[in-house]
Parts: C-alpha cells; structure tokens; sequence
C-alpha cells in the first residue's frame, strides 16, 4: 500500500501551510531518494520561494491547489529548465512552462521537481544509463513500472501528495499498477499537451497519479479544466476482458480474479470474456515514430541509449502515409470499441498482465529484448491509448508475492467522471 505518512493533496492546506508542507517532502526526498531515485531534479530554492509567496496569499484567493507540492515527469517542459525525456541529450532550458505546468501553478501548486523516467518513456520499467534505476520505495527489488515510473514512486514513497504522468501506450497506468496507487488515462485531448504538439502522435496524454480518488479528480479537473458534474449512475452492463489477444500473454490467475471480483463489486457482469481489438500495428507506427520525432528535436542524439537510438532509426523511415494509416487504423479501432460500448457499459480487466519485474530488468537489454520484456505490461492499457477512450487503473490488494494488483476499467467517451465514480466506490483489499 502506497505510505500514509502525508495528508491527500485534497486536504494538504487544512493541514500544513505552504512552508511546513514544502519542507515536509524535502526532508522526505532528502531522507528516501538516495535509495529509491524517483526524482530527476529537486527545485528546493525555487519551491520554498514559491512557498512563501502562497503564505501571503489571502484565504478568499486561494486556489484548489493552494500550496500543494506536486512531481512533473520530465517529459514537461518547466520554464529555465531542459526538458529531458529522461535522456542526457537535451540542454537547452525551456522559454516556458507547458500548459499542464502553468495550470497547476495557476491553481496554487508547487512544483517541487521533475522525475524519473525511461528514454522517451518508451519502457514499462523506469531505468536507463543516464538516470539509473528507480525503484519501487515498499520493495526495492522491484520496479515501479513505468514510463511514469518515478511519479509513481514518489507519490507511493509519500515525498510528495500528487504527482504528474504521461501515458502513451500505459505509462500512467502501469506504474500506478505497480505501486498501489489510482492513475487516470483521460480521453484523447482532454489535457492540453502545449507545447509539445503531441505526444506520440494520437497516442500520448497527460495526467494525474495519486493515492486517493479524490486527489486523482482534484488534480485531473485542474489541468482539464473542470470541475465535471459528478456521476451517481451504476453500470448494470459490465464486460470482463481476460484474453490479451498477443501469443503467449495471459494474466497470472490472482490478476483475472481481481478483475472478475472488481466487476462483480460494480454490478453484475453481462460478459465473462469480451473480446478486444488488439491494436498492435496502429501502436508500433505511431510508438516508433512518435520516440523518432522527440530524438530529432535534441541537440545530443548521440548521448542516448543505443535501443533508443535504434528505435528512432526506424522512426524516421516510416513514410508520412505509413504514419496516417496507422492514425486511420486507430480511428477504425475505436469504431470497434463503441460498438463493444453499445452494449456494455464498462470494460473491465487486469491493468497488466504480468507480475512486477525486477528494477533492473531491462538494464544493459538490446532493443527487441527490451521490446518482449514491455510486451507484458502494455497488453491491456495500448489498446485505450490507440482508440482515445478513457481509462483508470485502480489498486485491489496485493497478491501472496506481497506486490500490489490492480485492475483497470474502461470506458466509453467522455466517462471520466463515471470511472472516478467506480474508483471511488471499489474498496482495495
């Protein structure tokens, strides 16, 4: 279970003010991160700077995230700071803030650094040459997932309440998977990615990680621009989804039990085993592609990994129709699944398909091992980053290896506010 020790981001002001709660986490990244490595720079100046400007602040012109610390994933551009994808091949500081960034800022939060991720978040396990390994902070053998690897743990560690990840084909819902914590894949354009212009194309989206579902709404109406209107229906239509569709990837059985027991406690299952569209051609153009585009805009491609490097070789020799039949392909997917939705009301399965990997188990791989080590833990989550429909991964316990599971549902458009209203009502073992 992610560490209780600071109050949810949702009730942060009620307990600390600004300063007491900015030196609360660095004391705890001082304390945990030597060992844990989920940050990738730490803003000490500049947060309690920040900090004790929101102390002046009058109480009527508070934000709702009035001096909250929040992690950034290092794929978001912060103003005088180079935005590294998790490479050593960026140098040049951002001019300015991205819009997710600026918008949280604008609503009180205090960005305390940027973390941890694989190259180009192209790993479900957040490890490199350049940043090392990073851990998941309740057992250190084992990694915290990734892309979003070390905004999970973080947020799992307790150095900070909430924390900001990018989700491509999983990466915000595998290493909430790993850690015990909620994380939400929103629709397709729901958040702004600017400045960026995408995020591997129609694929890659932004958004929250946290330990609450009520942090995980507060975080994801801020940088989407809500509030939403609640949501009070119950799904009466519930479709379970085992089969991965990819040769040789099934779930372990204490996986496909928790998605059965996570559908029963929603409402009743009208189909034990629906079966998906399996996305994989859509999702390999726009994944090696997308990393292609993020290498040619860094002044040192030739400081990265060499799988990276290989990947984006063969990004750059996919033609532009290639690229646009594989964004058509998607759109077609997602057709698929609002006939499934048409039916069903929510889709609910395992978030992956594999236990927890060792934290160093793609460290010094090539490419295509690297590639069959991801293959697992991406099974259930590429799909919904393929089509653009909304999902959340929710933690249920732990399996008798001690290491979270967790189950993820899926929705039809525009139902972010019914799957935070499931998340909420789904009590984790």
């Amino acid at each position: 279970m992610a560490d209780q020790t600071l109050p949810d981001a949702s009730s942060w002001n009620s307990v600390f003010d600004p300063v007491e709660g900015v030196e609360l986490c660095l004391r705890r990244i001082r304390s945990l991160d030597p060992t844990i490595n989920a940050f990738e720079r730490v803003f000490a100046a500049s947060a309690r700077r920040r900090a004790v400007e929101l102390a002046g602040v009058p109480m009527r012109e508070r934000g709702p995230l009035h001096g909250v610390p929040v992690a950034i994933k290092a794929e978001n551009a912060i103003a005088g700071i180079p935005t590294s994808y998790g490479t050593a091949a960026c140098v040049t500081p951002a001019g300015a803030d991205s819009h997710v960034v600026a918008t949280l800022q604008n609503a009180g939060a205090i960005i305390i650094g940027t973390t941890r991720m694989p190259e180009c978040g192209a790993w479900a396990l957040t490890s490199s040459e350049h940043g090392g390994v990073t851990r998941y902070p309740q057992h250190a053998a084992y990694t915290p997932g990734g892309s979003s690897g070390g905004s999970a743990a973080a947020v799992a560690a307790g150095m900070v309440p909430v924390a900001i990840g990018g989700d491509g084909g999983g990466s915000i819902r595998i290493p909430a998977a790993h850690c015990g914590l909620y994380g939400l894949k929103a629709q397709r354009g729901r958040v702004s990615t600017a400045p960026a212009e995408h995020l591997w194309y129609d694929l890659g989206v932004i958004g929250p990680i946290a330990r609450s579902v009520r942090d995980l709404r507060l975080i994801y109406e801020v940088i989407a621009g809500g509030p939403f209107p609640p949501v009070f229906q119950t799904p009466t239509r519930v479709a379970v989804a085992i089969r991965t569709g990819l040769p040789g990837i099934r779930a372990p059985k204490t996986l496909i039990d928790a998605a059965h027991n996570v559908a029963a406690a929603i409402g009743g299952v009208a189909k034990l085993d629906v079966r998906l569209p399996v996305p994989t051609d859509a999702f390999m153009v726009q994944f090696f592609a997308g990393v292609a585009a993020e290498v040619s805009a860094m002044e040192h491609p030739e400081r990265l990994e060499r799988r990276t490097r290989q990947i984006a070789a063969i990004g750059t020799r996919i033609p532009p129709r290639m690229l646009e039949w594989a964004r058509r392909r998607g759109r077609e997917y997602a057709c698929e699944l609002d006939a499934i939705f048409a039916d069903y009301d929510v889709i609910v399965s395992p978030t992956i398909a594999a236990r927890p990997a060792p934290a160093e188990g793609i460290q010094g791989k090539g490419l295509m091992r690297t590639l069959m080590a991801n293959a697992p833990f991406a099974a259930y989550t590429a799909l919904w980053n393929v089509t653009g429909h909304p999902a959340i991964a929710i933690p249920f316990g732990h399996g008798p290896d001690g290491l979270p599971i967790s189950v993820q549902i899926g929705g039809p458009r525009d139902s972010e506010a019914l799957l935070l209203h499931l998340a909420e009502r789904i009590t984790p073992r």
